[in-house]
């Protein structure tokens, strides 16, 4: 979103006025998300059966 943001002619991260709130919002949700997926992958996947 940065990147984008700066490609735009806008500073990196400098979000609208009106919608900064809601975009670094949803920015967090996003990574709380992302983070409790692969730990919830590492932590269920991450063991096998031995083999007998």
């Amino acid at each position: 979103m940065g990147l984008g943001l700066l490609l735009s002619g806008r500073g990196f991260l400098n979000f609208p006025t009106g919608a900064a709130k809601w975009l670094v919002l949803l920015i967090e949700v996003a990574a709380t998300l992302a983070i409790a997926t692969t730990l919830a992958a590492a932590y269920t996947g991450g063991r096998r059966d031995p083999p007998a």
